[in-house]
């Protein structure tokens, strides 16, 4: 069997936190993208929130349950539709059978 084949490290480069000011180090590769501008996830989240607000906007129309958002989306449903009976199913020339014995 072979050797899996081994990867260089990748070049890094020492940068300053966009949010939180602190040193670390990101991918040179990413840098020249325009990336490694923020030391973690976090500080990226509270940065990018801080410029667009749209966490905020999010809590203030109201997080909705998801039986809520179940109903209104049956509701809808049915208004376009006509109901869950559009197709006829209750209807005798369905195609349905019932089980003998049962009806």
């Amino acid at each position: 069997m072979s050797e899996a084949k081994r990867y260089p490290a990748p070049k890094m480069v020492d940068r300053t936190c966009k949010r939180c000011k602190k040193p670390f180090q990101a991918r040179a590769a990413d840098v020249k993208r325009g990336w490694g501008l923020f030391c973690s996830k976090s500080c990226k989240a509270i940065k990018q929130e801080a410029r667009t607000g749209q966490y905020a906007a999010f809590i203030e129309r109201g997080q909705n349950s998801s039986e809520d958002r179940e109903a209104s989306y049956d509701a809808a449903y049915d208004e376009i539709t006509g109901g869950w009976d559009e197709g006829g199913w209750r209807d005798d020339d369905s195609g349905v059978t019932t089980v003998r014995g049962a009806a």
